[in-house]
This record gives C-alpha cells, structure tokens and sequence, in this order.
C-alpha cells in the first residue's frame, strides 16, 4: 500500500514538473501541443469516470433471462 502512494506521489510529483517545464515557453509550438493532449487525455479520463460511475453496465455482460 505504501509502496502504490509512494508510486502515485511520484507520478503526480513528475507530471507537475512537466506541466511547468511547457509552460516556461508558451510560444513553443512542440510544448503547447503536449499541453493540447494533455488537456485532451484529461478530457478522456474524465469521461471514462463518468461512464463508469452513471453507467456501469455498458462495460460489462448483461444476459437476459
């Protein structure tokens, strides 16, 4: 268990330097595309919560009797 926080704290801890390294250059063009898909995976992220938490069902096997 303390091994997954220790990893999770990690892996925000380096998305954070990311996040302020491509935003140091706003007029780079290859940073504001990583920011534009970064913003785009959240998007998806947040959805794919959605779905999971309203509609449960559509990822799983429904028989009918």
């Amino acid at each position: 268990m303390r091994e997954l926080s220790a990893r999770r704290a990690d892996q925000e801890r380096q998305r954070l330097l990311e996040i302020e390294r491509l935003n140091a250059n706003p007029f780079d063009v290859d940073a504001q595309q990583r920011i534009e898909e970064a913003i785009r995976q959240e998007a998806i992220l947040e959805n794919w919560e959605h779905a999971l938490e309203y509609s449960p069902e559509s990822f799983g096997r429904v028989t009918m009797l």
